[in-house]
């Protein structure tokens, strides 16, 4: 897996223990904004993040979803 991918979820988890536990009513909003904060100070790029149903466990998680197809190869051959 790579290390920006990890990352990203790690800072999601983080997200989600601290929104939940103050049990707002924006919640996956915030977690998205969190996440693409340390997303972008450390792996800039022409990116936003979205919740996407993961195909193997079935629950939204993260993603990445790129402005144009220039940004994403861009992105991948920086960060991967």
């Amino acid at each position: 897996m790579a290390e920006w991918k990890r990352l990203l979820m790690s800072w999601e988890n983080r997200a989600i223990e601290k929104y939940f536990l103050q049990n707002r009513s924006n919640t996956g909003e915030d977690i998205k904004s969190d996440c693409m904060d340390q997303m972008q100070k450390h792996y800039p790029g022409g990116y936003d993040l979205v919740w996407a149903k993961d195909s193997k466990d079935s629950i939204y998680h993260l993603d990445i979803r790129f402005h144009t197809p220039a940004d994403e190869t861009m992105f991948l051959l920086r960060w991967s």
